[in-house]
């Protein structure tokens, strides 16, 4: 439980783990704002910077714990991604 961590913050798409780094837990996970971060790491990007709280539900064998992360998903700033494609 301790061993697992994830970014912060986020404008992309998250790798969320399936499995401990034992190889003997599975690892599942659950959003409070799935719109902007769903279950599985893909990230909607908000219109303002939003808190998403993710939930992973850790399991070895019979036995289950959780672990809960606050990851702040970046707002998309439309101006800033229009400028940028025009420079690039």
């Amino acid at each position: 439980k301790e061993a697992l961590s994830i970014p912060e913050s986020t404008m992309l798409d998250l790798e969320l783990p399936n499995t401990g780094k034992s190889g003997f837990t599975t690892i599942t996970w659950s959003s409070d704002s799935p719109s902007v971060i769903s279950d599985d790491g893909k990230v909607t990007r908000p219109e303002k910077d939003t808190d998403v709280k993710l939930t992973a539900t850790i399991t070895a064998g019979t036995e289950n714990d959780t672990k809960t992360f606050t990851v702040r998903s970046e707002a998309f700033c439309r101006a800033a991604y229009l400028e940028r494609r025009i420079y690039i």
